[in-house]
């Protein structure tokens, strides 16, 4: 009975030996695994059924394919330009640096698309200097700025030759979205292209641009990047308008590249005024429904003797008035023709004509070698004179403010140089101008005196 009773005792110890064993071995077994392979293997979400997996692997591939084929297409007719900001007129500190635009940043090397072998067009900001063209030793060389558009930053660019395909352009209200579009971006070694996705949006309209603008949303891409569908048409450029970034269509690009290229752009056209806009108070004392309120008028601009400060003008060819800068760059787009503005006055509603004038002729008068140009609100500023002679070079300095001029307080550029035509040589006109904090009284002579070698 005793022996019995000893073999289960035995098997169990046996099996316990058996198990401990077992162990043992598998985590021997897992810590081998870990050292063989050490990567953590894929998670895959089981809550995505297999054939979108599929699905979507097989259209990010057929995606990276379409840029590598758009690469090798437009490639040719990208041309990277490299350009430098204007200098900071004070001492720079750290906040300077931290508090600068990323707009700006991005937009120190700016993409452009050849027109033909030896023109490009590209989005440039103004005030910046043409450096020359990047990227790689095909495409780097010298590159001259050779005309930009008053009112918008279309630029036509002088690049080293090369050949180039033919422009495209596909309109923007063509297209079906949501859906991908590559966007070209210049850099330092050349450009990229980086598709992105076109969301649901409605098309904006701009005074600035003829065709509706398709806004971008969330996406970060920089001004002045080139669009182009994954087929290679050219959709337009990437800008800034009232704040946010959104697409120019290719067609006006296009077109004022060949404006800029037949001759220039024409240049905007001005009533010779300043607005402001129309608050409550002044709505309720001007009783004006809308509009926006002139606050002042130039002497020799067409308004002269037409509006006159505290105007309210409600509506311009026809169309509701409601923003300043919405209004002056309707304004710039408009012809030399007869326009029918309508003004409140004194509470009454009128209905008046005038014709814009081009700005150059209100804004700047060049007497001799000597620039003077008007900001409304400032005054009429001496330009720097480059060839430093002349006018500059027995009176006037750049930068300096004329106050007055003959009998003429605050003397408009085109005032001055009537003033200037109409002087006898060795009498001259006596200025009154503000320099450096300080006011002078000087005689500035019709004619330039002789050179001196």
């Amino acid at each position: 009975m005793a022996e019995s009773g000893e073999r289960p005792s035995r098997s169990s110890h046996e099996s316990r030996l058996l198990l401990i064993t077992i162990a043992i071995c598998v985590v021997v077994l897992l810590l081998l695994s870990r050292l063989r392979f050490p990567e953590t293997p894929p998670v895959v979400d089981a809550s995505v059924p297999p054939l979108e997996r599929l699905a979507s692997r097989a259209s990010s591939d057929a995606l990276t394919a379409d840029v590598e084929r758009l690469e090798a297409l437009v490639g040719p007719s990208i041309v990277v330009l490299t350009i430098q900001a204007p200098p900071t007129p004070r001492p720079r500190r750290l906040a300077d640096v931290i508090g600068e635009s990323p707009e700006w940043s991005q937009a120190r090397h700016v993409v452009a698309l050849r027109l033909d072998a030896t023109t490009a067009v590209a989005i440039v900001p103004a005030g910046v200097r043409l450096l020359g063209a990047a990227g790689t030793s095909a495409s780097r060389g010298p590159a001259t700025l050779l005309g930009t558009d008053p009112i918008r930053p279309v630029s036509v660019v002088r690049v080293p030759e090369a050949p180039a395909r033919q422009v495209t352009p596909l309109p923007l209200s063509g297209l079906r979205r949501p859906l991908w579009v590559v966007a070209v971006e210049g850099t330092q070694a050349g450009f990229t292209l980086r598709p992105i996705q076109l969301g649901r949006g409605e098309r904006f309209t701009s005074a600035r641009w003829s065709n509706p603008l398709l806004p971008l949303g969330a996406t970060t891409v920089a001004p002045g990047a080139l669009i182009f569908s994954v087929t290679g048409d050219f959709l337009g450029v990437v800008v800034a308008d009232t704040g946010a970034l959104a697409i120019a269509d290719a067609r006006d690009v296009v077109d004022l590249a060949a404006r800029i290229g037949a001759g220039g752009a024409p240049a905007p056209s001005t009533l010779g005024i300043a607005v402001q806009p129309l608050t409550p108070e002044l709505a309720q004392a001007t009783r004006a429904p809308r509009g926006v309120v002139v606050a002042e008028v130039d002497t020799d601009g067409p308004a002269a003797d037409v509006l006159r400060p505290g105007d309210v003008i409600t509506d311009l060819a026809e169309r509701p008035v409601d923003d300043p800068d919405r209004f002056l760059l309707a304004v710039a787009s408009l012809p030399r023709q007869v326009v029918t503005i309508r003004i409140v006055r004194a509470g009454t509603p009128q209905s008046l004509e005038l014709t814009p004038a081009a700005r150059a002729e209100l804004a700047e008068a060049a007497v001799g070698a000597v620039r003077f140009e008007r900001t409304p609100g400032t005054g009429t500023r001496v330009v720097e004179d480059p060839t430093d002679r002349g006018l500059a070079a027995s009176a006037l300095r750049p930068g300096d403010l004329v106050v007055a001029a003959g009998d003429e307080p605050d003397p408009t550029p085109v005032q001055i140089r009537r003033l200037l035509e109409a002087a006898i040589p060795d009498a001259g006109v006596i200025f009154t101008v503000r320099r450096e904090g300080q006011q002078f009284v000087v005689v500035v002579h019709p004619s330039a005196p002789p050179d001196v070698p």
